[in-house]
């Protein structure tokens, strides 16, 4: 016997769902034709489907956007839920949703449910409910659309800005290692074969080449090893954090990291005060999502000097964030406007975002190729050295 997760119709042609035992899904239609439903689809439930995990950034993004849509229509959120199921769902992803559904129709309330479900992370879990209680539902949903949506674009502009650059890096790579272990050997043979000395660079590549040539099988398990670590490392949010700290030390990339997490916590700040919450819950709010000791030593230093009674443009120039957000923050707060700033500063450091990612673009192209050209032209130069020398000889 197994667990299907079902869809289908019944006799009065309005759409039903639900879960099911059946031996398999033959018989699952059989089950459902007798209780007068039209099995349209089924999904098993296997036991490690039933394991709660956080949707990708991709699902998350096309939930927000079905619930922002049909919430602004004025739709029951049960109904939101249920016709929010992607085309092609994962069998995980379709039964997190359906223990939502099930929460709500238990009675209670959208984020507690999603809380139960484990379906989206607490951060977006935390403004759901500040935004329920205070009837802003929709204008939330929508500002964490524009957060994912950012995300996403800040993630595709780094992977185009670096995608030319790899390229490049690669076939020069391996430009070069034709050259290592073909050409150089070959040249140093016929040089040898004349009893003529090779000259120190080509003698050189000529150590470097037999070392290539008896050390490959250990090269490639060395570099698998370390593609499936970078692998792990990308699915581990310890490791990743780690990472992304010791890259925020980096003179160009560290800079653009530092103001992604700063553009990700005035978006915050500002979708949370918007609905509803505090600027103390805000700034909490921030702290699980955050990947760089820098800006948690910020943080900590904004919630200390807005404890000790200080104004808030105070407690954030203490941190250290630039003088341009702090004006901003002083007379936001002495007009009240303390979440339309915050919106302002994310918008401001977005578009600062992507012109730094222009020229980062532009800035890795020319260093890579300035590196393979110094590479494979000293290579060039010792396979033609003992050439000239061969040259000299024969006159």
């Amino acid at each position: 016997m197994g667990r299907y997760l079902w869809q289908g119709s019944d006799s009065q042609q309005q759409p039903v769902q639900g879960v099911e035992q059946a031996p398999n899904h033959w018989l699952l239609g059989l089950i459902l034709a007798h209780k007068g439903i039209k099995m349209l689809a089924c999904h098993r439930v296997c036991r490690w489907h039933l394991r709660p995990r956080l949707v990708s950034a991709e699902e998350r993004l096309y939930l927000l956007q079905q619930w922002q849509r049909m919430v602004s229509a004025q739709l029951p959120i049960l109904e939101v839920v249920r016709l929010s199921v992607p085309a092609k769902a994962s069998v995980n992803l379709r039964w997190q949703l359906w223990q939502l559904q099930q929460a709500l129709g238990a009675g209670n309330t959208f984020a507690k449910a999603l809380k139960l479900s484990k379906l989206l992370s607490d951060v977006d879990i935390a403004m759901l409910s500040a935004a329920e209680a205070s009837g802003q539902l929709g204008f939330v949903l929508s500002q964490l659309v524009d957060q994912g949506t950012g995300h996403q674009r800040f993630k595709q502009q780094l992977r185009r800005a670096l995608l030319m650059p790899t390229i490049t890096l690669v076939v020069g790579l391996m430009v070069a290692l034709t050259l290592l272990l073909w050409l150089v050997p070959n040249m140093a043979g016929l040089i040898a074969g004349q009893a003529a000395q090779l000259p120190p660079l080509t003698a050189q590549l000529v150590e470097v080449s037999s070392w290539l040539q008896q050390s490959w099988m250990g090269l490639l398990g060395f570099f698998a090893l370390l593609i499936s670590s970078l692998w792990w490392a990308s699915k581990s949010a310890y490791v990743g954090s780690k990472l992304l700290a010791l890259l925020s030390h980096a003179p160009v990339l560290g800079q653009l990291l530092i103001w992604q997490q700063q553009w990700r916590l005035f978006q915050i700040l500002a979708t949370g005060m918007q609905g509803g919450l505090t600027l103390m819950r805000s700034l909490d709010m921030y702290l699980p999502s955050c990947q760089l000791p820098l800006m948690h030593r910020q943080i900590a230093c904004i919630k200390q000097r807005l404890l000790a009674g200080d104004a808030l443009a105070v407690g954030f120039a203490r941190a250290g964030l630039p003088e341009q957000q702090v004006l901003m923050l002083s007379m936001a707060q002495q007009t009240g406007q303390v979440a339309k700033a915050c919106q302002q500063i994310a918008t401001d450091l977005e578009g600062q975002l992507q012109v730094r990612m222009q020229h980062l673009q532009g800035l890795f192209e020319p260093l890579i190729t300035l590196l393979l050209a110094g590479l494979v032209g000293g290579l060039v130069l010792a396979i033609y050295l003992p050439l000239l020398q061969l040259g000299s000889m024969l006159r």
